[in-house]
């Protein structure tokens, strides 16, 4: 809405020649306050209510029109162009509040963004939250505080963690030409690249500025933002401010009653975002040859439904398998708050292993370490706090880093096939055999069905567990120890994976 004014490129580009000399992200970030506080005041004084317009243009036009139409004929057509004009920015103001993304041309009734802005706001807003003793809270303060709360123990470390035991189990695979290339100075076009490939209105970090407002001021920003840029990959130093990350909580369940309830995702500045698209845009090409061919999430190559495919034909299998002795079950996992759980030293220890070369890994954890978190409960900031484990939703670089996580599972599941301790679902006789489908934090395993079975399956989630960090959430564990396994058989095994 405000691009409809001409006066904005002026107060940018003046408010950015205040900006002090400096080449890393923290000057750019302190330039970019200095740019919004401006605008803030731009918008009060000059730019107006846009809603308050609309009024006294409608009146002004209703009074033209009641007096002597012929003679303000010239002033009525005057009134209507500017009139259609705020029309059109109130259209922009609540297309953009509404959220809706498939909506390319509206008309200029803006009936239907005014039901979808309150009803996200209404779906959104938290009016009361169950104590640990089954008591309900509606003091908005002390929701506030058991939200801070909350998700300060949730992004806290686990010192019961001991990753080696996975570590282990893994091989380096990253050669000195991959290092190499990864490591290498970032050009201007990859830099610039990474900027337009976050989404124009995509919700702002706590600076508060769209990726909108980089990309159409690029040319007055380009050459601050891409030295800044290389400047951190250069140093690695992540100055105060620029990973700041707010936490919106956003309902799991129609009618969401505790905090578990809330999927908690980070938004994040977006010059932080350009220096995770950079790192993200250098990595995808690799996750082919790191990733267990099982995890069919986020890899180039790779679909979602290849998995939902094979896990179609290993359930018709099992359905149609009428030997008792040779019967296989499907269990389902969900991994319980499976981003924010993950652990920091798993992570730095998994990506040192595969081979990736120490300085490309010191500027991923530097990205994830140097979060500051404030929780933001019903549109006001808690007081910030600093995690000490977890990945963020809303990070770009995060579901890729995820991949190196849950990858500790199939390495656990293999040892045991490789021992003879799991036995791998075959759907003919010639077929490979399958034991785990992965579709990101969601996992599918296949194994005989008997208790001992079962019990080798348990003690391969509990060793993930130990060294991850990664639990698993009952509330969504289904076993599917199908028709023709006798109820006996599913009994045990239902026991024994509890």
């Amino acid at each position: 809405m405000w691009e409809r004014e001409e006066d904005l490129n002026i107060v940018v580009e003046t408010a950015w020649q205040k900006r002090n000399p400096g080449s890393d992200l923290g000057s750019l970030s302190i330039a970019l306050k200095t740019v919004t506080k401006d605008l803030k005041v731009w918008s009060r004084e000059k730019f107006g209510h846009v809603t308050r317009q609309l009024e006294q243009l409608r009146n002004k036009l209703e009074e033209l029109e009641c007096n002597d139409p012929l003679s303000n004929r010239e002033a009525i057509l005057h009134t209507k162009r500017d009139l259609d004009e705020v029309l059109y920015r109130e259209e922009m103001m609540w297309l953009q509040r509404s959220r809706i993304a498939w909506l390319k041309e509206g008309d200029r009734n803006t009936k239907y963004f005014h039901r979808k802005a309150p009803w996200r706001a209404r779906k959104n807003h938290i009016e009361k939250l169950k104590r640990e003793d089954g008591s309900w809270s509606t003091d908005q303060k002390e929701m506030q505080g058991m939200a801070t709360s909350y998700f300060e123990h949730l992004f806290m470390r686990d010192d019961h963690t001991d990753p080696q035991e996975i570590v282990d189990l893994i091989e380096p695979v990253v050669t000195a030409q991959t290092n190499s290339d990864l490591c290498k100075e970032y050009s201007d076009e990859e830099i610039g690249n990474a900027l337009f490939q976050i989404g124009p209105l995509k919700a702002p970090g706590p600076d508060g500025l769209p990726g909108r407002f980089f990309q159409r001021n690029w040319d007055l920003l380009k050459e601050d933002a891409i030295q800044a840029v290389k400047e951190f990959f250069s140093s690695g130093v992540m100055p105060p401010g620029v990973n700041d990350t707010c936490i919106v909580l956003i309902p799991k369940v129609p009618h969401p009653e505790t905090l578990k309830d809330f999927r908690p995702i980070g938004l994040c500045n977006v010059i932080y975002k350009v220096v995770s698209k950079c790192i993200v845009n250098r990595s995808r090409p690799l996750l082919q040859d790191l990733i267990s061919p099982s995890q069919s999430a986020f890899i180039p190559g790779r679909m979602i439904t290849d998995n939902a495919l094979i896990a179609f034909e290993c359930l018709h299998a099992i359905n149609s398998n009428a030997d008792e002795r040779s019967s296989f079950c499907a269990y389902k996992l969900d991994l319980s708050k499976a981003y924010e759980s993950v652990e920091w030293c798993f992570l730095n220890n998994v990506l040192l292993k595969l081979g990736f070369q120490s300085s490309w890994v010191d500027r991923i954890m530097t990205c994830v370490t140097s979060v500051l978190y404030a929780v933001r409960f019903n549109g006001v900031m808690s007081v910030p706090f600093t995690p000490t484990r977890g990945l963020r939703q809303g990070d770009p670089l995060s579901p890729y880093l995820f991949l190196f996580v849950v990858d500790g599972l199939p390495a656990l599941i293999k040892r045991k096939t490789n021992s003879g301790a799991l036995e791998e679902l075959k759907i003919c006789r010639n077929a490979p055999g399958i034991s785990h489908l992965l579709f990101a934090d969601d996992t599918l395993l296949f194994f005989k069905a008997t208790a001992e079975q079962a019990t080798e399956v348990k003690d391969v989630l509990e060793t993930y567990g130990r060294c991850t960090g990664q639990q698993i959430n009952p509330s969504n564990v289904r076993s599917c120890s199908l028709i023709n396994v006798r109820l006996i058989c599913r009994t045990k095994l239902s026991s024994s994976c509890r």
